[in-house]
């Protein structure tokens, strides 16, 4: 996980002599680089504008189309640093997940496809219900100095913003924009349906729809995951990580007991794992029907998952990161010492004898 080493700096050498000796002092300047301290307040301050942007850019009408070009800026600089880490790592894989897949599909949508009520419908429902319980389920931190935290944040809770403003905002949304987002056409018939009641048409677009993509991408992932030849020298590493990999396999893990409720057979494992996705991905999906249809029940949902977060950051800070940052520091602090810290070598060199005239006899 640690970065390597840079070379050391060029020495800088300093001599004196006399007649009888000869003293060498080296040393060694260390390379100008940011602190560990001065690094995390940056990212510190950085996390924290990440929040009060997208707060603001959330619950004020006049700015609510920023959100979008917030959005798409940090889904491209953050999943683009996660996929370096991680393929650094061999943890790319994770990268396959849900939730990605449906961070890619709403930026399809306010980019490619704005005017798609249908598609549109899809995501709100997956970002405001799955996706949204997900930061809760999987315990996300709000850890501002911490870019891996506040990444699993943003994938969990930023779309879920943004579909919020596209569906509550009033259009609003689409001031900055290139073209108009359209969330629902009231004059397509189906769309009229479903603001209208809660009929079928609203349960075929904001529930049927989204399990029937779940279950599209459970089978294309089991598919790469398993049976790709294009993905088969990550099967036989172990060291290539994926979800199903880390939970079945961590007996620690909140799922782990589930998941080896009928054995430890690989085949059972895998089975339970799929369902118990699956009936999380139905359970969670009815509170984006209702988030879909009630403004306040978005609000409110989204508003108690963030809570979450930042209670379980709270929690990191006061009970993990106060005892962990500062051996982290210590030891970053040593290790820096070790190789650039200035040195002092002194070498007794005896001269070399001086060649004396010969002397005529």
């Amino acid at each position: 996980m640690a970065n390597a080493e840079e070379p050391a700096p060029p020495l800088e050498r300093r001599s004196t002599s006399h007649s009888f000796a000869q003293t060498e002092a080296v040393e060694m300047s260390p390379r100008p680089r940011i602190a560990p301290i001065q690094r995390d307040k940056l990212l510190f301050l950085g996390g924290i504008m990440n929040v009060v942007l997208h707060s603001s850019f959330t619950t004020s009408p006049p700015l609510q189309s920023l959100l979008l070009y917030l959005y798409t800026l940090l889904f491209v600089l953050l999943l683009s640093w996660r996929f370096y880490t991680y393929r650094r790592d061999k943890y790319h894989l994770f990268m396959l997940d849900w939730c990605y897949w449906t961070n890619a599909l709403l930026v399809l949508y306010i980019w490619v496809l704005p005017k798609h009520p249908d598609l549109f419908s899809l995501v709100h429902a997956c970002a405001s219900g799955p996706l949204l319980i997900a930061a809760v389920v999987w315990r996300n931190s709000v850890v501002f100095h911490d870019v891996d935290k506040m990444t699993s944040c943003f994938l969990h809770l930023s779309p879920a913003c943004v579909v919020y403003v596209l569906r509550h905002g009033e259009g609003h949304a689409s001031d900055f924009w290139y073209t108009e987002h359209v969330p629902c056409d009231p004059q397509v018939l189906a769309c009229a349906h479903i603001d209208e009641g809660w009929g079928g048409a609203l349960w075929l677009r904001t529930f049927v729809f989204p399990l029937a993509y779940w279950v599209a991408w459970c089978l294309l992932y089991a598919l790469l995951i398993n049976l790709a030849p294009c993905t088969a020298h990550w099967r036989e590493d172990r060291g290539y990580q994926t979800s199903y990999r880390w939970i079945a396999s961590q007996p620690g893990a909140d799922l782990y007991p589930l998941v080896t409720i009928f054995g430890d057979t690989p085949w059972l494992k895998a089975v339970m794992f799929g369902l118990i996705n699956f009936l999380y991905t139905v359970i969670t999906l009815l509170p984006g029907v209702v988030a879909y249809k009630i403004e306040a029940a978005n609000a409110i949902l989204l508003g108690a998952a963030g809570l979450v977060t930042v209670w379980n950051g709270a929690g990191f800070y006061f009970h993990v990161f106060s005892k962990r940052y500062a051996k982290q520091i210590a030891d970053e602090e040593n290790a820096a010492s070790a190789v650039g810290s200035t040195t002092m070598q002194v070498l007794q060199v005896e001269p070399a004898p001086l060649n004396e005239p010969t002397r005529e006899e």
